[in-house]
């Protein structure tokens, strides 16, 4: 799921309508009230709904009773909130929130009320640039699917867009990788055809599972002897 960053709906409405109270559709308590649900809208890379469909998709394809899975994605999800819960509470204990844990706990718990403060201490009314911003990427974002649906050779995809667009995208880390992924594609389609595509995913995959699973090893073995370890994403 992509992280979409500062991209939520309370972003949108408050560049939109603006947070003078006088003035703004929102008044003063819808703008406190966007500003105190900020950590459910900050950014999106962990909705649980992607990853809840490509459960309903597998079982699908391998015949799994939806019932059975839906009880166990509740309870995971039970069971997972509180094992994070806890996870965070028993770091911040052991370790100290500010010596040895990552900066990102704490820029995140103070955001809620630095925007607060802004914007009751500097309101401000609509921000045209924004929205003319924002209309503007809709309309290019339609225009990209519109081509992509008329014109099967057309190399760009609407979700390039929303991939590169926000600060949490890493682009700067993935772009080759993306670069040479396609350029294989398109190479193989081109000069080997569509039964070749077939014959390489499962090899796509077992990369992509291999990388997985040695980045999760390397972080078992360091919790598990307390000693740093390679890590093979940035976060």
């Amino acid at each position: 799921m992509h992280d979409l960053v500062y991209g939520g709906p309370d972003q949108i409405i408050i560049r939109s309508l603006g947070t003078r109270s006088r003035s703004s559709l929102l008044g003063t308590r819808n703008i406190t009230a966007l500003g105190l649900m900020w950590w459910l809208r900050r950014q999106y890379h962990a909705h649980p709904m992607p990853f809840q469909l490509e459960g309903y998709k597998m079982a699908q394809r391998t015949g799994i009773g939806y019932r059975r899975l839906s009880v166990a994605l509740m309870v995971a999800a039970v069971i997972g909130t509180l094992a994070a819960f806890w996870g965070l509470y028993h770091c911040y204990y052991i370790y100290g929130m500010d010596a040895e844990m990552d900066s990102v706990s704490r820029r995140v718990g103070r955001e809620p009320f630095t925007h607060l403060q802004s914007w009751f201490e500097s309101p401000q009314g609509t921000d045209w640039y924004a929205v003319v911003a924002m209309v503007a990427s809709v309309g290019f974002t339609l225009l990209l699917m519109l081509l992509r649906m008329q014109f099967g050779w057309w190399p760009f995809h609407p979700v390039g867009c929303a991939l590169a667009s926000t600060p949490g995208s890493n682009m700067n880390l993935l772009w080759l990788p993306l670069l040479i992924v396609w350029v294989a594609k398109v190479l193989i389609l081109r000069y080997r055809g569509h039964k070749l595509f077939l014959a390489v995913i499962p090899f796509a995959l077992g990369l992509i599972f291999g990388e997985f699973i040695i980045g999760s090893l390397w972080t078992i073995i360091g919790i598990a002897f307390g000693v740093p370890t390679y890590a093979f994403w940035p976060y």
